[in-house]
């Protein structure tokens, strides 16, 4: 498991929960398989974006509203950004 995947995972977790939710429901909403969503949710799968799109799209929100509200997931991004360019910059 990745630190990113396991933050969106939550990130779509927090999300489903706060609009009261199931999994199931949300699997319909999506169009996506509720065991590819279960394992998404935990960490344990890479999933494109297409996907990402159909799970924003069912929230209701914007690709941007959805990174905002995931201040852990902007940390693990930029961290991983600097480590990027310092392998970079060592090359």
């Amino acid at each position: 498991k990745t630190d990113i995947r396991n933050n969106v995972g939550l990130r779509i977790k927090e999300l489903r929960r706060k609009g009261g939710i199931t999994q199931e429901k949300f699997a319909l909403m999506t169009g996506i398989n509720r065991s590819y969503l279960a394992d998404i949710e935990q960490g344990n799968r890479n999933f494109g974006f297409d996907t990402l799109d159909k799970i924003v799209k069912g929230f209701g929100i914007s690709l941007s509203e959805f990174f905002d509200g995931c201040e852990i997931l902007r940390r693990c991004l930029q961290q991983r950004t600097t480590r990027e360019h310092k392998r970079k910059r060592t090359e």
